[in-house]
């Protein structure tokens, strides 16, 4: 039986335009890199106006 090769992408936009294709061998790290990527756009302090 063949192993089906899969892959998962994550597409980065910036005003509604695609500008970068990430590809991921697995589920986990592609979920690995958006957490980041989320904590490194995220304020340090949520609670202060931006």
């Amino acid at each position: 039986m063949a192993e089906e090769q899969t892959h998962f992408e994550i597409i980065e936009c910036e005003s509604h335009m695609p500008v970068a294709i990430r590809q991921f061998d697995s589920e986990e790290e592609a979920m690995e890199y958006l957490n980041m990527r989320l904590k490194s756009e995220q304020p340090t302090h949520p609670s202060e106006p931006p």
